[in-house]
């Protein structure tokens, strides 16, 4: 009987090689990345990832990941072949191409659905209210229905006095203003400057918030306050010369 496949030919070794630096340059970016969106979350509080990589020399390792998906398809188009050619394609290269693939989903996991996974750790932090407030300013409800279902309140405040209604009202998240209002928030919570967050709609010229708010709070809600729609206009005169 005919031999199924003739023996696994090899990648050439140039190939090879760009798949090991490109993994290795991967692998660390990966491992950075994660760290951040884990451990340093949990002990520091919200993070801007990639941010300080982006500013050191970790700038170096933000190309590996094209590389790698690069030599992943480069790959993965010489095995098909081999395949088609009945050729075995070896162990060592589908565990290869295996690594690849997941360090590059690793790369790709959203920061919310870290927080998403740890969320009860990152509900009894100290940087609870902080994580709430954060992701009312990026729109992820999802990962906001998660911190309040492990006892997050709603109505926690930032720094400025803002709760999470504000943010989202300012940057118009619909989708946000109506979790919340699902979730008893309160609608006439002032921040330190005394805005409500149909003030703060009105202020950021996001109508489509002002009209949420007032539609699904109706006579809950306090009123704006006025406007000044004219610009104030000061004319200096010169003095006349004497």
């Amino acid at each position: 009987m005919e031999s199924q496949f003739a023996s696994s030919p090899t990648v050439p070794r140039s190939i090879r090689t760009w798949g090991w630096l490109a993994g290795l340059g991967t692998a660390l970016l990966a491992a950075d990345l994660v760290w951040e969106q884990t451990i340093l979350t949990w002990t520091r509080g919200p993070q801007l990832v990639g941010f300080s990589l982006s500013h050191t020399f970790g700038v170096v390792l933000i190309p590996f990941p094209v590389l790698l998906s690069l030599w992943f398809v480069v790959v993965a188009g010489i095995s098909v072949r081999n395949r088609f050619k009945r050729q075995a394609v070896g162990w060592q290269r589908l565990a290869a191409l295996l690594g690849a693939a997941l360090l590059l989903v690793a790369m790709a996991v959203p920061y919310g659905v870290w927080q998403r996974v740890f969320a009860r750790k990152l509900a009894e932090s100290p940087f609870a209210n902080d994580f709430l407030i954060f992701n009312a300013a990026t729109g992820d409800v999802a990962t906001m229905a998660a911190l309040v279902s492990h006892g997050v309140p709603v109505d926690t405040r930032s720094s400025e006095g803002e709760t999470s209604l504000h943010i989202a009202s300012r940057l118009g998240h619909l989708n946000v203003i109506a979790f919340l209002a699902s979730h008893g928030a309160d609608t006439n919570a002032r921040d330190s400057h005394g805005d409500t967050p149909l003030d703060d709609a009105i202020s950021a010229g996001q109508e489509q918030a002002a009209q949420l708010l007032v539609r699904r709070f109706g006579n809950r809600l306090a009123p704006a306050k006025p406007r000044v729609n004219e610009p104030v206009q000061v004319t200096v005169r010169p003095e006349p010369s004497r």
